[in-house]
């Protein structure tokens, strides 16, 4: 499970109660390697529109730069991260960079 999935699930310190995400976890997980490439850029811009009216978006950021890299994967305050936490660029054509 995403650590953004386990978090919102549980809410324990309420560090992201009320984010814009609630519900609609799924579009900030990382790429499957099944995913197609267009299909996840879709996904991508969609969780990235999100953030982007998200009432904690910058307390989504805090808690993503300080969790452990490898638990940062996903797309957390806009930013995409790879599954060793590193900034992932997504193309139009789905491509990561």
């Amino acid at each position: 499970m995403n650590p953004l999935t386990r978090m919102l699930a549980e809410i324990v310190d309420h560090r992201l109660e009320g984010a814009a995400c609630a519900g609609e976890h799924h579009l900030f997980d990382p790429r499957d390697e099944n995913e197609p490439a267009d299909l996840y850029a879709l996904r991508n811009e969609y969780a990235r529109a999100i953030c982007g009216v998200c009432p904690v978006l910058e307390r989504c950021h805090e808690t993503a730069m300080n969790m452990r890299p490898s638990d940062r994967t996903g797309t957390w305050a806009g930013i995409t991260f790879d599954h060793r936490g590193r900034r992932v660029r997504i193309h139009q054509k789905g491509t990561a960079q």
